[in-house]
């Protein structure tokens, strides 16, 4: 029976003399894409990140310089459509902040 230590879950010592290769802290590192499904309207949202993606595309709305996805454009038409779910969302917005 080995010893907790050697289990595969624990770190290895790292001996002082060590050195971290230079590409761990790469500088101008872009920021990650993280990406959401866009919920139908009354859909139940899965993150509070979702939320505020949805937010964010209604805060920016359509503009004819949009560089947005087409999916992202017919949600943002179809949502400015719909008064009862902007409202909806922003409560939702409103309800999160609050417990925090």
């Amino acid at each position: 029976m080995g010893s907790v230590q050697s289990h595969p879950l624990y770190r290895q010592k790292i001996s002082k003399n060590s050195t971290v290769p230079a590409h761990i802290f790469a500088e101008n590192t872009p920021p990650p894409i993280v990406e959401f499904k866009l919920p139908e309207p009354d859909e139940r949202l899965h993150s509070t990140p979702q939320l505020v993606c949805c937010l964010g595309l209604l805060k920016i709305g359509l503009s004819p310089e949009s560089t947005l996805k087409p999916i992202a454009v017919k949600w943002i038409q179809t949502i400015e459509k719909d008064a009862d779910e902007q409202i909806r969302l922003r409560a939702i917005a409103k309800d999160v902040i609050r417990v925090f």
